[in-house]
């Protein structure tokens, strides 16, 4: 296992290169020493401290020239964490979801919340951040010594143990620990919280030896165990709840923690077993005796915060329950919603900070991060405060969760957005403090938020007029800390008066955001409407808000849009996207994929999973013909198609006919996601331009002919008209001449022309505009039209495929049954008559629910189709009927990678579905 970081399990280690590994962090180190760690002290408790670990151990192998084994970059590793974060916040709302659903404020709500605190606050000193913060470093010192696997199981073993003496000392003191958790509580609820501790306690050593297992796969440059453990808790509740809603029994909610966490746990010792990092041959009573000496030795700086931390929850747990029923749950709820800001930015920004190197003048850098951060967050902490019921009612407004809930947790949400903004920017500026090597101070002022918190839930509990209040009380008292955090930072950097003055400038719109936001709340009643004003006027607030901050971000959004619009999509408007530079074009803009991109990727193969798509498009124009066109969302970019093609092969994107897509459809035979390209109508430059470029990528396309264009009895009025304002100045019209001036007119008097000749007998308006203008009608489609001699060359090519279209592009679903029948089977009839091949897929004009209805459907079915295609947006999976295929158009409007993996991760489809 030398190859991947182990070493054997004798204890012995191969020869590794030191400055390999040390190069891998220098990314993420910063050349100079940071004092993010003080000389001869162990990190301090903070949130992260997982980081500041890593970075202290790295530093010093770095300096020593210890060998070391090969570990993952530090920036993968951050991202996998951070990545983990997300995806497990979006399992957690959607756990939220189905709680408020179930059980809303409910006792069984508060009593399950409240075991959940039984069981975690007991192994505070054994959870949140203080084992990784010295297993880590412990851990990699190990590697000066022998037997490190053995070293390691033996702290496993002992301290899993611990957790079981725990586990045994809460489950026999049960009733008086519930007492002191939750006494508020009525005896019924006391007593459920009661069994449910007894059953989530058998979870709480294999949650304890979670932690530990997750630490040294960190210390390793691993992320497997810490990645998934939120989340594989997330999953197993949600289970839980559905078992719940199939059975009625709530004891499967504590059953599903304790089987998920036993689970993961079984799963990573046997793991990491076979990997070596475990091992049980040759333990020594004297390994456990020494590790713990160690273990203890180095935890003992850290009590303090996990001590404190948990204090304050249990004095929450116990105020909230003194205030009533749902309170507890209530909390929680809201939580889930405030604790984004969080996780989206003070723990981003915090990382970042954690690895820069200290700045002995942090002014600067903490007026940059105060600024937006003040002129977002007060408006948005407004807008919560206000419309904090709106906002809970419409995330979890159901079932279980009735008015009355919808009231406690809004109170709730009203507390904690009082100060959401000073907590987020405290985290931010408390991350400087810790990259200064201010470990200390940071501990002092958390240390100082907990008391205020903890003091502020005590008082206001006591008091009368306080109680009738509710859960606000509760998040009130954790804005107070959020207020300590944010101007205690301040202070110890230096920069209190900085953030005061700057808080000030922000109050402005802060004040205006309040003003319409109350007017609004009392003047409007329906709940989408005034979430929906008041979130424009939020964000109206902060964009103001940031040019008063004077950030430059209104400024610099609107300079890329602007230098965006002046480009035609991904390629730059001079339009010379030349031939022999396609390859070049292409590779630029698959190396250069935006993270947005890499994150629509990663939930489509998430989300959707394995799956098929078929696009859609008309017309297809050279780059330069491109960007002259009237009706550009009608044509696609041979340019961007070209890239777009490139572009799926090299992501591993299966590009299939019609005819093996409905096969694997139909066989569910989904081992490798696929794409279809198919082309409505078929007009020249499908044989010119389009079928060349698929060639030239040897994949195949498939053209639903419209047999009316070959035939030539279909006019091409939409082709025509385009050609003719493109070429000329002044066009005659039955309301009197018009002059085309430049491109904009020319755009203008299409649409207008487009619109009012659509669905209006256009064949008749056409033929009177054409003699009216002197123009050649069949010169004129015949310069557009595919004909029978073009098909028939390209009917055995590999890389087409033919189906049908009708004979006359009509809206099916507006004909008599017998006139639907001759368009749909006429067309096949004469495709297989003309050009002897199967015809056996079909695609409606238009394609949307008006245009084909299950009639027409039936219709396909009669003569022996083997599928049909709609434009109605969505994969394919194994459930698809393959007689209404899904398909995306690719709009010559949208031609960039990021709306391609919007199509291809499905969710433009969810919109359109969601508009519907």
């Amino acid at each position: 296992m030398t190859g991947g970081g182990i070493p054997p399990k004798d204890g012995s280690r191969p020869p590794d290169n030191a400055k390999a590994t040390s190069e891998r962090w220098t990314s993420f180190l910063p050349d100079k020493p940071t004092g993010r760690v003080n000389p001869g002290d162990e990190a301090t408790s903070e949130t992260d401290v997982t980081l500041i670990a890593l970075a202290k151990d790295d530093k010093k192998d770095a300096a020593s020239g210890a060998p070391k084994e090969p570990i993952f970059s530090s920036r993968r590793l951050v991202i996998l964490l951070m990545l983990g974060a997300i995806f497990s916040k979006m399992l957690g709302l959607l756990r939220e979801v189905g709680m408020a659903h179930m059980f809303g404020t409910t006792l069984t709500a508060d009593a399950f919340r409240a075991a959940l605190t039984g069981v975690f606050l007991p192994l505070a000193i054994l959870q949140n951040e203080t084992v990784p913060a010295v297993l880590i470093p412990m851990y990699r010192d190990w590697r000066e010594r022998a037997r490190i696997a053995q070293r390691f199981t033996a702290l496993a073993i002992t301290v899993t143990l611990l957790g079981a003496i725990i586990m045994a000392g809460v489950a026999w003191a049960s009733s008086y620990w519930v007492m002191a958790l939750v006494g508020g509580f009525t005896a019924e609820a006391r007593e459920l919280t009661r069994v449910f501790i007894m059953i989530l306690a058998l979870g709480m050593p294999a949650s304890v030896l979670l932690n530990i297992l997750s630490a040294a796969e960190i210390a390793l440059g691993r992320s497997r165990l810490a990645t998934i453990r939120a989340s594989m808790l997330n999953i197993s509740m949600i289970l839980g709840l559905a078992v719940v809603f199939l059975t009625g029994s709530v004891l499967a909610l504590p059953i599903a923690f304790v089987v998920a966490f036993n689970g993961l746990a079984l799963w990573g010792v046997i793991t990491l077993r076979r990997e070596g990092i475990l091992s049980f041959e040759d333990l020594r009573w004297s390994d456990v005796g020494e590790v713990q000496k160690e273990f203890w030795r180095r935890i003992r700086p850290l009590l303090a915060m996990p001590i404190a931390e948990q204090a304050n929850i249990w004095i929450e747990r116990l105020t909230a329950s003194r205030l009533g029923i749902g309170a507890v749950s209530a909390i929680d709820y809201a939580r889930t919603i405030t604790e984004s800001a969080v996780l989206f930015i003070s723990q981003p920004l915090g990382l970042a900070l954690l690895a820069l190197p200290a700045d002995p003048k942090p002014r600067e850098r903490v007026e940059k991060l105060s600024r937006p951060l003040l002129a977002c967050g007060l408006p948005i902490c407004v807008w919560l405060a206000i419309f904090g019921p709106e906002v809970t009612a419409f995330l979890f407004s159901r079932g279980a969760f009735n008015q009355t809930a919808v009231e406690l947790t809004g109170q709730a949400l009203r507390g904690i957005s009082i100060g959401l903004w000073a907590t987020t920017l405290g985290w931010v500026l408390l991350r400087m403090l810790n990259s200064a090597g201010q470990n200390r101070q940071a501990t002092v002022i958390l240390l100082a938020g907990f008391v205020v918190n903890m003091t502020s839930n005590l008082i206001l509990a006591e008091v009368p007029a306080a109680k009738a209040y509710g859960p606000f009380i509760i998040g009130a008292g954790e804005s107070l800390r959020g207020f300590v955090l944010l101007f205690g930072s301040a202070m110890v950097l230096g920069c209190g008066r900085l953030v005061l003055r700057l808080t000030v400038l922000a109050m402005p719109m802060t004040l205006v955001m309040l003003g319409l936001g109350l007017w609004i709340d009392q003047a409007i009643d329906s709940l989408l409407l005034k979430l929906f004003l008041s979130g424009f006027v939020c964000l109206v607030s902060i964009i103001i808000g940031l040019q008063i901050l004077g950030t430059g971000i209104p400024k610099l959004v609107v300079d890329r849009l602007r230098a965006k619009f002046k480009k035609n999509s991904v390629l730059s408007d001079n339009g010379q996207a030349k031939q022999e530079d396609r390859g070049v074009a292409a590779a630029k803009g698959l190396g250069n994929m935006s993270m947005r991109m890499r994150l629509l990727r990663s939930a489509g193969h998430a989300v959707a999973g394995k799956r098929g798509i078929i696009f859609v498009l008309h017309r297809m124009a050279p780059q330069e013909e491109w960007a002259r066109k009237l009706n550009q969302g009608f044509y696609l970019n041979e340019a961007f198609a070209d890239q777009f093609l490139t572009y799926l092969k090299q992501n591993d994107w299966d590009i299939v006919t019609i005819e093996e897509a409905t096969r694997r459809v139909r066989e569910k035979d989904f081992a490798r996601n696929f794409v279809v390209f198919t082309l409505d109508d078929c007009y020249r430059d499908t044989y010119e331009t389009v079928i060349p470029l698929f060639r030239r990528h040897q994949v195949p396309v498939t053209l639903y002919v419209s047999t009316g264009i070959p035939d030539g009895t279909m006019a091409l009025w939409d082709a025509g008209l385009e050609e003719v304002l493109m070429t000329r100045d002044r066009i005659e019209t039955e309301d009197g001449p018009l002059q085309l001036t430049d491109h904009a007119s020319r755009v203008a008097v299409h649409r207008q022309l487009t619109a009012l000749w659509d669905r209006n007998d256009p064949a008749t308006r056409y033929r009177r505009f054409c003699e009216m203008n002197g123009l050649d009608e069949a010169a004129l489609r015949e310069r557009h039209a595919i004909t029978w001699e073009m098909l028939e060359s390209v009917r055995n090519d590999p890389c087409v495929e033919i189906g049908g279209h009708t004979i006359s592009h009509p809206h099916v679903a507006s004909l008599p049954r017998e006139e639907a029948v001759r368009e749909i089977g006429g067309c096949m009839e004469r495709l297989r008559e003309r050009l002897s091949v199967p015809a056996r897929h079909f695609a409606f004009p238009y394609g949307q629910p008006v245009d084909c209805g299950e009639r027409d459907f039936e219709i396909a079915r009669e003569l022996g189709l083997g599928s049909t295609a709609t434009t109605t947006k969505g994969l394919l999976f194994q459930d698809t009927d393959v007689m209404r295929l899904p398909r995306v158009n690719i709009n010559g409007h949208h031609q960039s990678f990021w709306a391609m993996e919007a199509h291809l991760s499905g969710l433009t489809s969810f919109l359109a579905r969601y508009k519907r």
